[in-house]
């Protein structure tokens, strides 16, 4: 039995999982599994160099279809170019808010220009008419980042002038319902999205998405339950909402995460006892902590 070239076998199983979602963007890490990286990157170079695949920019490929209308080559979807680019550079991004209510449906408006909030420095990419340009962010910015319920959290805080309009209101609320409803991604929008934002009764009043960088607005008391929120989120969740409000106040992010569970704990002895049991009463500027009954 003849014995299958490394190259070739290589080639065909690269190939396979390109056919597998062929309107993705793949980049070399994607089949870190099937070969050595040099073997990978040769194999990808020689696919485009003989139009198999199309290089749309260092360490990104696809496969390249043409229009049966116009009988030209189509546009890379930006969308899959940016999820490409988070994998090739290991970046979070945000989308702004009309490329994210385009792709929801809220607007008709197409950008020509597709800004993407980043943690890394990236040239821009051209594709077609369209041009991604990536912004360097601080982490404040990038609280909704790689989460579910981002891009509807963008759109409206990009439409909120739009949503103090009863007929733009209503619009708005059907078709978010849709998206909300939708059997694949629904269910994770709307987790991601409750008790932040989005709340029905903001969208009947009108009321534009309050702080989209997340966690309360500045000046404003956190509730018992934002504590439990906060807590009962996931080490990657906290630890963003930390860093976002360290930069945003100016210190370092340990003092903001002690700072945070101080407040919790002088929070649960106060606000937490039961009723009629005595609560704890701090001097923050000074050393006294003193124990008294409620009048």
């Amino acid at each position: 039995m003849p014995k299958v070239k490394p190259d070739a076998d290589l080639r065909s199983r690269l190939f396979a999982r390109i056919e597998s979602k062929p309107d993705e963007v793949w980049t070399p890490g994607d089949f870190a599994d099937l070969g050595a990286r040099a073997a990978v990157d040769k194999t990808l170079q020689r696919l485009a160099t003989a139009g198999e695949l199309r290089r749309i920019d260092r360490g990104l490929y696809d496969r390249p279809r043409t229009n049966n209308l116009t009988g030209r080559a189509t546009v890379p979807d930006y969308r899959a170019v940016i999820r490409a680019v988070t994998r090739r550079d290991r970046a979070r991004a945000v989308i702004d808010g009309m490329t994210a209510a385009n792709d929801l449906g809220l607007t008709t408006a197409v950008p020509a220009r597709i800004e993407v909030l980043v943690d890394a420095r990236l040239k821009p990419i051209k594709l077609g008419t369209q041009e991604i340009h990536f912004k360097y962010a601080a982490p404040s910015r990038l609280y909704w980042a790689d989460r579910p319920g981002m891009r509807v959290v963008q759109a409206l805080h990009w439409m909120q002038d739009m949503l103090t309009q009863k007929g733009e209101r209503k619009r708005i609320q059907a078709t978010l319902r849709r998206v909300f409803a939708d059997p694949k991604h629904g269910e994770a929008i709307r987790e991601d999205s409750a008790g932040q934002s989005l709340r029905r009764a903001d969208l009947d009043a009108g009321v534009p998405p309050r702080n989209p960088e997340g966690g309360p607005a500045r000046g404003e008391a956190m509730s018992t339950d934002a504590y439990r929120q906060i807590i009962a989120a996931s080490p990657r969740d906290r630890l963003d909402l930390f860093l976002a409000t360290a930069n945003r106040i100016g210190a370092p992010v340990g003092n903001v995460e002690k700072d945070f569970w101080v407040c919790w704990t002088l929070n649960s002895l106060y606000h937490e006892r039961p009723e009629g049991e005595p609560r704890m009463v701090f001097s923050i500027s000074g050393m006294t902590l003193a124990s008294v009954w409620p009048s």
